[in-house]
């Protein structure tokens, strides 16, 4: 999980979509949520990206990269802004679509981290 953002796999934790086929998830009352995806505070629709986040279905549990090198990194930062990773760290190798970047797992993917948290 190196190189990965929090977010990639606790974005929208403890809500996971639970679609047909897949694992379901659901968190105890008394669970703590995350500062992450929610689409009642507008993060997964009034992103400042040029992408919004979106969610990676069990059939996406294989990703590429993102770029993470020091100037890329900066770049994206944009002074605070953190508006700028798609156009910077958004892989353009292995024909990725750069919006990727803005993937997140939940807990029907990511059963496993889910439960441990």
């Amino acid at each position: 999980m190196e190189n990965v953002a929090f977010d990639h796999y606790f974005g929208s934790y403890p809500n996971a979509a639970n679609l047909p086929r897949e694992p379901k998830i659901t968190a105890d009352s008394h669970t703590s949520s995350v500062n992450g995806i929610d689409a009642a505070e507008g993060l997964s629709t009034k992103n400042p990206n040029s992408a919004n986040p979106f969610r990676l279905d069990r059939s996406q549990a294989v990703t590429y990269d993102m770029i993470h090198a020091y100037a890329t990194e900066q770049q994206a930062y944009n002074g605070g802004l953190l508006d700028k990773f798609v156009q910077y760290t958004g892989s353009k190798y292995n024909h990725c679509n750069p919006t990727d970047v803005m993937g997140y797992f939940d807990g029907n993917t990511v059963t496993a981290l889910w439960n441990y948290a």
